[in-house]
């Protein structure tokens, strides 16, 4: 049988078992994984880590937990969302930065860019390196501006941009990847002063560059901050939250830099008056925000010592902020959130409500799936039940290669 028969048949059962009340609670509301039971490690509970997510996977790196002596984690796991089994990923030359607490991470093609960060004591030791770990090689691979001299460039206004300059050691930054392939980072702070610093590294170009803004055209910078976050949405990069030591920033104007332009701008927001609640977002630090469409998804976060966990979304072509109905199971702040293009999102530790490092991890379907994931699901559902989830059993259903990569859990030995 082919595969589409066998997606379709299954799948129109599994569907019309079910009411649409079913689907709101296996999709709509937050649901903590359980690990695989025959697995044999996982992330120990953490925050202060990163995390990205491709369409099957998640990749977890850093962190740190007060409560065992101040331990560092400078590891990157990676997460099977289709096995629900967790790998620790090799260090083939021994490199992983020791940084690894509020450091920037996102994927680029089949590798992993992580920026900063700090060690414990936090700001005592930081990093200014770029690096880059190959999930086809697993080792990590600084990135480096092979051209020392500086040379800047002045506009009338006052406005300048100088060549082959790196950003401060620091953590708390945040940064966004642009389609040419080039990095904007913004903020973060060297544990002693916070930084307004503007830096784009171009990847293929292997340069930095710097930016400094005249009175002018500074006037719509956001303040310095960290523990920010940061979004690209079409050619805008948005900063939201963030804190310095004496106040943490709002929500009722958000800034962007127009990527283009190299040049920042100010939005006014609202709320969502079909929402029924004429409420923004309360001021807040640590949390989380993810790209689904056109809106930015926050969890979590707090404002001193009080955590959140309420969910916002903010509709970025309207610049309306909107209370969503659901909200994380507990108060969280320091975790890591991530996104696939399906809309499955995902949140993994952070410090709880009790004030304790946490390693759970949870899912949450910002919309239901399509009928081809969710007959998939069923799919895999019914074969681990029978425990015959496997390439050979998968083939002769007739099951697509893209498919079969999913349950691919191998990876080489360390050398």
């Amino acid at each position: 049988m082919s595969i589409n028969c066998v997606i379709v048949v299954i799948g129109y059962n599994y569907i019309e078992e079910r009411c649409f009340m079913s689907l709101i609670v296996m999709f709509g509301t937050f649901q903590k994984i359980e690990p695989c039971l025959t697995m044999l490690e996982s992330p120990e509970p953490r925050s202060g880590h990163r995390m990205c997510a491709t369409d099957n996977f998640l990749y977890v790196f850093g962190g740190y937990d007060a409560a065992k002596s101040n331990i560092l984690y400078n590891e990157l796991w990676r997460y099977n969302m289709t096995t629900k089994r967790w790998v620790k990923l090799p260090d083939n030359n021994r490199s992983a930065p020791i940084e690894c607490t509020s450091n920037s991470m996102l994927l680029w093609r089949n590798n992993i860019i992580i920026y900063g960060g700090s060690g414990y004591p936090f700001g005592v030791t930081n990093s200014s390196k770029l690096l880059m770990y190959s999930l086809k090689y697993y080792k990590w691979i600084e990135l480096v501006d092979k051209i020392h001299e500086t040379r800047t460039k002045c506009k009338e206004c006052g406005c300048s941009t100088t060549l082959h300059e790196s950003p401060t050691a620091k953590y708390g930054q945040s940064m966004i990847i642009t389609q040419d392939s080039k990095l904007v980072i913004y903020a973060g702070t060297t544990g002693t002063a916070f930084v307004q610093e503007l830096h784009t590294y171009h990847l293929y170009k292997q340069r930095w560059k710097s930016y400094k803004f005249c009175e002018q055209h500074s006037l719509a910078q956001p303040k310095s901050r960290y523990r920010h976050e940061g979004i690209l949405y079409k050619n805008d990069y948005f900063i939201l939250g963030g804190c310095v030591l004496e106040e943490t920033f709002g929500f009722e104007k958000i800034h962007s830099l127009d990527i283009s332009r190299m040049l920042w701008e100010k939005h006014c927001c609202s709320s969502d008056v079909y929402s029924g609640d004429n409420k923004l977002p309360q001021p807040r630090r640590h949390h989380s925000c993810t790209l689904y469409k056109h809106n930015i998804y926050m969890i979590g976060g707090s404002v001193y010592d009080n955590n959140f966990l309420d969910v916002w979304l903010l509709n970025l072509d309207t610049m309306k902020w909107k209370k969503d109905f659901r909200c994380f199971p507990y108060a969280v702040r320091f975790h890591a959130a991530a996104v696939t293009s399906a809309g499955c999102l995902y949140v993994f530790g952070g410090v709880d409500s009790k004030q304790q490092r946490v390693s759970d991890l949870h899912v949450l379907w910002l919309e239901p799936p399509s009928l081809l994931e969710q007959s998939w699901m069923a799919v895999v559902k019914l074969l681990q039940q029978n425990r015959a989830l496997n390439t050979k059993v998968l083939m002769e259903l007739g099951v697509p290669k893209t498919f079969l990569l999913r349950i691919d859990d191998s990876i080489p030995p360390a050398g």
